[in-house]
């Protein structure tokens, strides 16, 4: 058989083989092919993700993290393998001096090792593409959060601190009445250390998405306190909490009814404190305020006690 003597094959030992600098070529336009293959993908399957999430849904852990690992793959290693490519095809087209290749310089090391990386990589973005299709689920509406209920009648003297290293966010909001979504959302937008110009900026259900983001990949502790009526968390942005990161919502209320509308897993009654007990309470923190003033300290630290006992026992 007569094989065609071209730039492309040589023969060796009756053998057609491809040089170093043609193989490297064709694997680098390769591998850039299927990058836009899988890139087009991507961006479908996120626009998807980000779609569902404004509705309040939660990507699966299977497609979460096919995002982050593709993401990887397009932005640093298939960048930087194309970019080495392309940077060592140009100094073998150059050649030196102008003048055309020996056999050796086409058959250069470093072209072998660079093609086998390209075609390595390749299938790889080539196994992505199929983890991809073989998605059927990408997102799902969260549980029901895990709520720990303590009704208050009334909640004199209640004092309650966590520590902030057990969780990577606590938010502790009063909410009385009536509701105002938007003060809750601020309290956790700022413990999120998000802007508060853009806070501004967005709607209600823009805030609620932007929240539901960040807070459903952290550990958190969220303590509603003087609850009145039944609140949406999900439509606020407060994702349910993940048993494995800790996380815990916390509400306080007077209202029985509002315990069941809020689903609560756990509760807890606090009664009222004794009178005695409640003007103890009250009289050490009076005094604790005052002793704390610098200005006004010393002139009312003799007459609070009186006037509180005086006005208390009537």
């Amino acid at each position: 058989t007569e094989l065609d003597l071209s730039r492309t094959f040589r023969v060796k030992e009756d053998v057609a083989y491809e040089p170093a600098d043609l193989m490297l070529e064709r694997s680098l336009e390769a591998l850039s092919r299927k990058r836009d293959e899988l890139h087009n993908v991507f961006e479908t399957v996120k626009q998807r993700v980000e779609k569902k999430e404004g509705l309040h849904l939660v990507r699966t852990p299977e497609v979460g993290g096919w995002l982050e690992r593709v993401q990887l793959l397009l932005e640093k290693e298939v960048r930087k393998i194309l970019e080495q490519g392309a940077q060592e095809m140009e100094k073998g087209f150059q050649g030196v001096g102008g003048d055309s290749l020996s056999q050796s310089q086409r058959n250069s090391t470093s072209y072998y090792q660079l093609s086998k990386h390209a075609e390595e990589k390749r299938a790889t973005l080539e196994e992505e593409l199929r983890n991809a299709r073989s998605f059927a689920v990408f997102t799902y509406k969260p549980d029901d959060p895990l709520l720990v209920e303590i009704p208050l009648e009334p909640p004199v003297g209640l004092e309650s601190s966590f520590e902030e290293n057990d969780y990577d966010i606590v938010a502790w909001v009063v909410v009385s009445q009536p509701t105002d979504p938007r003060k809750i959302q601020g309290a956790i937008w700022e413990k999120l250390h998000l802007l508060r110009s853009e806070f501004d900026r967005k709607s209600e259900l823009d805030r609620a998405s932007k929240i539901l983001n960040i807070m459903k990949r952290k550990s958190f502790l969220l303590f509603l306190d003087d609850v009145w009526e039944e609140i949406d968390l999900l439509n606020l942005g407060i994702p349910s909490p993940d048993h494995q990161h800790k996380s815990k919502i916390i509400f306080t209320t007077r209202s029985g009814e509002v315990c069941d509308l809020m689903r609560a897993e756990r509760t807890k009654k606090i009664d009222c404190l004794p009178p005695d007990k409640a003007l103890k309470l009250f009289r050490e923190k009076v005094l604790k305020r005052t002793l704390g003033c610098r200005v006004y300290g010393f002139a009312v630290t003799y007459n609070p006690e009186a006037i509180i006992e005086e006005n208390w026992r009537r």
